[in-house]
């Protein structure tokens, strides 16, 4: 699992900042024309966090 799309990789494996957050300290950050918001963050944070449950499971 990865917090960045696979196909914004260079040949070396290094991933190509686009116009997008990264980070926590992007919040307040503005990309695409919006403001990007904690709740956002948090939101993207919590569905990584959801995902990866089922494989502690096991």
């Amino acid at each position: 699992m990865t917090n960045y799309n696979p196909q914004n990789r260079d040949a070396s494996g290094r991933y190509m900042l686009l116009n997008e957050w990264t980070s926590v300290s992007d919040v307040g950050k503005t990309f695409d024309g919006r403001v990007f918001s904690m709740a956002q963050y948090v939101e993207t944070e919590e569905k990584h966090i959801k995902a990866l449950i089922p494989q502690w499971r096991n």
